[in-house]
């Protein structure tokens, strides 16, 4: 497994200064390289970049293989609300695809009101979530400069939380998307 940290020349923790990673993506960009180091160096920074996937892959580098990791109680509900939500979504989406006529479909459109009111309130609760998670991520880092093995669980966790709330966030997005291009 290639470690995307010394690739960089940046020094293994939590969080990284964002202008830190450019100019080192910038510098490692212009020596010279084949296509398959090219793609190397893109996948490393855009793995870097996120916040979920740099600490997936800090823990996969740093200990090894990640250990069993449960979604935090609270985020199951979140998880369960949003998949009721998307499938209420696909629902009225397939529905307009039966009616014909033009009355039809403007009475199905009606009901998509409520359903993309729904979405805007989960993308913002979605939008929430990761901006407190991403603000553990200073705190973390403190730590990990003390006692990286102590924040092994923590880190954990938080990498898991974030991967899963971004991939909801995707969801929702995307159903917003298909909402628009029906309207």
């Amino acid at each position: 497994m290639t470690d995307y940290f010394s690739l960089f020349g940046i020094e293994r923790r939590p969080a990284i200064q964002e202008n830190i990673l450019k100019q080192a993506y910038l510098k490692r960009s212009k020596e010279p390289a084949n296509d398959e180091d090219l793609a190397l160096l893109h996948l490393a920074f855009q793995t870097l970049s996120n916040p979920a996937s740099r600490l997936q892959h800090l823990e996969k580098v740093e200990f090894g293989k990640a250990g069993d990791k449960q979604i935090p109680a609270g985020l199951g509900q979140l998880f369960s609300t949003i998949a009721s939500s998307l499938q209420e979504v696909d629902l009225e989406l397939s529905s307009l695809n039966v009616y014909r006529s033009a009355i039809q479909r403007a009475v199905a459109m009606q009901k998509l009101g409520p359903v993309r009111h729904n979405l805007r309130e989960l993308e913002n609760r979605l939008s929430e979530e990761i901006s407190t998670l991403i603000a553990e991520v200073p705190v973390l880092d403190t730590a990990w400069v003390q006692d990286p093995a102590r924040c092994r669980e923590p880190l954990a966790q938080l990498a898991l939380a974030l991967t899963f709330i971004q991939k909801w966030l995707s969801q929702v997005r995307e159903r917003s998307l298909k909402i628009e291009e029906v309207a």
